[in-house]
């Protein structure tokens, strides 16, 4: 199994230009580029026992990408893609794909939500 990129969160961005779209790009600088250096994502991956693997498919989750440009992303084919999906889906316990990056980030404690008493 690949292990989790290290580096910069510069030096990850650059990894990312196999990515074919410069839209697609756009959007993993814009989400990614304010969260790699948490720590938060550590402890999540921990939280639910996720993989390396399955912790960069699923900060490419929160960032909106689609199962195809994840795949392309990762250097892995959409069916693979789809199936470390499945497996957060289930560690994290989530029925329905789009709830997922919603819960990923309420998770690793990247967004909160108030509570009306």
């Amino acid at each position: 199994m690949r292990s989790t990129r290290t580096g910069s969160t510069e030096e990850i961005l650059n990894e990312l230009v196999a990515v074919p779209s410069p839209s697609v790009r756009a959007r993993i600088e814009k989400t990614l580029g304010a969260m790699l250096d948490s720590a938060a994502w550590s402890d999540l991956a921990e939280a639910f026992g996720l993989s390396p693997r399955e912790l960069e498919i699923a900060q490419l989750l929160v960032c909106g990408l689609t199962t195809t440009e994840i795949a392309q992303a990762c250097g892995i084919g959409p069916t693979t893609a789809k199936a470390h999906q499945r497996r957060i889906m289930v560690k994290m316990h989530v029925r329905r794909r789009w709830r997922l990056p919603i819960k990923l980030l309420l998770a690793a404690g990247l967004i909160h939500t108030e509570r009306k008493e």
